[in-house]
């Protein structure tokens, strides 16, 4: 039995359907979350089986499709003491754990490529580190709770991701503090 930790994150248009298949407890769980708050701009939910991911998202066709693992868990954009748990634990990491957020050593080699290429590239290759240097604009600040939650938007050509950071992020991305960036 190979036991395989990956992490996947994937940007969904508002537009798209997502199926989720989430059982007993868990699914009481969400249920309650989702009447209680309504909307939420950002779920992180963990422990998902990615054997479960088909159909052509970046085309906007076909569907997607998540199985729920027992260890389930959802956080939801209000929590803020579980956003700070979950980039605590990504923080924790040894540096050459390929999901450690203590990776960035500066640009190795600069190269123009697009969103697509980007994409197909970190989808294909084998794990490694991977750093790409670009031009975004902010497309949204959310200054709530005490704490900083920043939407970057970068486009080229037709591509288009949306990235969120949060302060300790914002402020390597940029070498700003994200209340410095609020303030401009």
């Amino acid at each position: 039995n190979d036991q395989t930790w990956t992490a996947q994150h994937i940007m969904i248009n508002s537009s798209t359907t997502v199926s989720l298949s989430v059982f007993d407890a868990q699914a009481d769980q969400l249920k309650q979350n989702i009447l209680a708050i309504g909307v939420a701009k950002v779920i992180v939910a963990t422990s998902i089986n990615p054997k479960f991911v088909g159909g052509n998202i970046r085309c906007g066709k076909g569907g997607l499709y998540l199985d729920a693992t027992s260890g389930i868990h959802f956080y939801f954009d209000h929590e803020v003491a579980a956003s700070r748990r979950l980039f605590q634990e990504l923080y924790s990491k040894p540096e050459k754990d390929t999901t450690s957020a203590k990776q960035y050593h500066g640009v190795k080699k600069l190269e123009k490529v697009s969103l697509g290429e980007l994409n197909n590239y970190a989808l294909e290759s084998p794990p490694q580190a991977i750093e790409f240097l670009c031009k975004a604009k902010i497309a949204s600040m959310e200054t709530t709770n005490g704490w900083y939650r920043v939407e970057l938007l970068v486009e080229a050509g037709d591509d288009k991701s949306l990235f969120v950071a949060f302060d300790s992020a914002m402020t390597k991305l940029t070498g700003i503090g994200a209340a410095e960036v609020a303030m401009e």
